[in-house]
């Protein structure tokens, strides 16, 4: 197996923090509040497969469903949190 298939694969948590960046960019380039959240979960399953040291096939199976779970679980808190913080900002036509 190759050096690169080795870090890229499901169970390698530099390819989920390579995820987590990548989606951290996106939502930089267009700020709606959705791709953070999955950001947010490709950091999280990049700290789960740090902390458990190792993979499998269950394991791949087990961080897919992980991010997409914690990803939609997040979408509803960090759309709110970003609502309240717009709401709070002054707006410019009410000079």
């Amino acid at each position: 197996m190759s050096i690169v298939s080795e870090y890229l694969s499901l169970g390698s948590a530099e390819l989920w923090v390579l995820v987590g960046i990548a989606l951290l960019i996106l939502e930089i380039l267009s700020p709606v509040g959705f791709y953070l959240s999955f950001s947010v979960a490709g950091f999280l399953v990049a700290i789960k497969i740090f902390a458990s040291g190792g993979t499998s096939f269950v394991s791949n199976v087990e961080n897919v469903l992980l991010f997409a779970a914690i990803g939609v679980g997040l979408i509803l808190p960090i759309r709110a949190l970003l609502r309240n913080r717009a709401d709070k900002t002054p707006d410019i036509n009410d000079y």
